[in-house]
Parts: structure tokens; sequence; C-alpha cells
């Protein structure tokens, strides 16, 4: 995992070939933008696919927002799992070290950028489960079928690192590719009805079907976030 972190890393920030281009060109460039549209193609390769588009608005020479929302309910690991995903994210472009040390500054959407990043994610599952009435002992003395929809929550937030460059450099493109990574903290949380006689907590049939929905504790741990959006460059003409 380090490994692969630092390959990244490396890549974002020492493969800069590939982002030389006129300085006067990319001046223009950046004057003229002002939001960038986007799309996520992580989002359908994800456990929970989603459909996820964003929009990164331009608030000073070196700052941006960026927002995303995702909804999926199709190619999902159980059927009836709906999914949302939102992002929010503020990013500080970088000054380019490849101009003279006078002409260095950060300049929206062009570059490397810092941000800090928050994300949500909500799955709703609507499913009939098997409910245990009269229960003593250990035992039950009979079954029965019950509704019980069940909410899976994420929350986490992120500091991440990241290269946004034009697909072409000769004249720049309005398409931009964004590759980043990032490390933060991710929060779960289940919401569910308990039933008598239910047994919570991971067994050999949890991990076998990895029902996510079961445990309805919640657990923090670190995370890691690596991915790539393909953007198109709205500038004023």
């Amino acid at each position: 995992m380090i490994r692969l972190v630092l390959s990244i890393a490396l890549f974002l920030f020492s493969f800069s070939t590939a982002f030389a281009q006129d300085t006067l060109a990319h001046d223009a460039y950046a004057k003229a933008s002002r939001v960038v549209l986007k799309f996520s193609p992580m989002g359908l390769l994800n456990f929970d696919p989603t459909v996820q588009f964003g929009a990164e608005v331009r608030l000073a020479r070196a700052f941006s927002w960026q927002a995303e929302a995702g909804y999926g309910r199709f190619l999902q690991s159980r059927p009836g799992l709906q999914t949302w995903r939102t992002r929010s994210e503020l990013r500080w472009y970088l000054a380019s070290r490849k101009r003279p040390r006078s002409e260095r500054y950060p300049a929206f959407p062009l570059g490397r950028y810092f941000a800090v990043e928050g994300f949500y994610k909500q799955m709703k599952l609507n499913e009939y489960t098997s409910a245990g009435r009269g229960c003593e002992g250990g035992t039950c003395g009979y079954w029965e079928q019950v509704y019980a929809p069940k909410q899976r929550h994420v929350a986490a937030g992120y500091v991440k690192l990241g290269w946004q460059l034009p697909l072409r450099n000769e004249p720049l493109s309005p398409f931009v590719i964004d590759f980043y990574f990032g490390l933060g903290l991710r929060h779960i949380w289940v919401e569910r009805p308990v039933f008598e006689g239910e047994f919570f907590g991971w067994n050999r049939g949890d991990i076998l079907t990895f029902d996510r929905f079961r445990s309805t504790g919640s657990s923090t741990y670190p995370d890691l976030v690596v991915g790539f959006k393909v953007g198109y460059v709205l500038r004023k003409k």
C-alpha cells in the first residue's frame, strides 16, 4: 500500500513533461475558465456502483470549490439496494515550478493542487427478514416474515493531493483529466430494526454473504482514496 501511494505521488508531481505549454496561453486559459463540469468513471467501478457528476467552481485565482453527487440502483450487490453519494471539496492550486521564480503563481483550473474533502454515502435496503416470536432460553416459539428497512451510512474526511491537466496541450483542450489520492478517516454506522431472537454480530454466514447491514454498531478507521475524473472546462468568451 505504501508503495502504491508513493508511486502515485511520483506520477502526479514528478511527471511534468506532459504539462509543458506556452506561458501566455496558460494565462489566457486560466483567466477565461470559470467552471469545470465533471464525470467520475470510478463510481461505476465501485462495489456499490453509482453514476456521479460534479462541478468545480472558481473562487479565486488559486482556489476552487467542487461538489459531486451520485445515485445508483443498478448492478448492486443486493436486489433493491439504493446508493447515494455526495462529496464536497475545497481546493488550493499550487504554483508551477516550471516557470521562472518571478512568474510562479497558481491558477485554476490546471496544475497540482492540495484539497480537503468531505464525503457521505447512504445505502438503503428495503426487504423482509425472519423475526423470532416467543423466544425463551435460546429458542423461539415460531418465526415470521417482517418488513425490515435498513440503512448504512458512511461519513469520511480526506486530505488530498492531485493534478489536473488538459488532454491536449497545443492548443489547450477544454477537456481535462483530474488525478488524485488522499488519506483520511471513515466512519460507518448502520440503522435497522432489532427483532426478538435475532442474532447480531458477525458469523460465518456474514463472511460468506458479505452482509454489511447485519451489524448495528459503528466503527471508524483510516482510509485511502485514489481515483480520477474527466471534465470539460467552461470558459468566458
